[in-house]
């Protein structure tokens, strides 16, 4: 549970970070739980308002609810979410956004065991990544959910670990 909620996750992410460094933990963009993390994100905003943020609702999965803002006025105001500055100069493989599952095991927090499995999931966007602001409402450019993309015209399927 405190591993699975994006919220959490983050609240875990940030106990880490101070316990061992946040050198350690600079893989994370700026990240605020909403609505508590309000005032926070609105310095961040006015510091750098031409930054897009991917906003997540904290207890959902398969893409639901995910949307892309850059304007003030379009982030949630009373709703339990977790909101990160969008990274806009993603990694493309052959022009499109991907990300990496890997699937380990946590058998033990302190110390810290775990157990990777030696097989791992890519998937990817079915749409030609660009960043351009136009673009902002485009799921199928901007997230790799396979939920979101499994019924878009590009989505490929493939049949065995073999196929590309």
């Amino acid at each position: 549970y405190e591993m699975t909620r994006k919220d959490l996750m983050y609240l875990n992410l940030q106990k880490m970070a101070w316990r061992h460094g946040s050198q350690h933990f600079d893989f994370a963009p700026p990240t605020f739980i909403l609505p508590q993390d309000f005032d926070k994100l609105r310095s961040m905003f006015i510091r750098d308002r031409i930054a897009s943020w991917i906003v997540k609702p904290c207890s959902s999965s398969q893409g639901k609810g995910i949307f892309l803002v850059s304007n003030w006025n379009d982030f949630p105001r009373t709703e339990k979410c977790l909101t990160s500055r969008y990274i806009k100069d993603a990694f493309l493989v052959d022009g499109k956004k991907f990300d990496l599952r890997v699937y380990v095991c946590i058998t033990c927090i302190d110390p810290l065991r775990i157990f990777v499995y030696p097989d791992g999931l890519a998937r990817f966007a079915v749409e030609d990544y660009d960043a351009s602001e136009d673009t902002m409402a485009n799921l199928h450019m901007h997230l790799t959910n396979y939920s979101i993309n499994k019924k878009h015209a590009n989505f490929h399927q493939p049949q065995t670990m073999d196929d590309d």
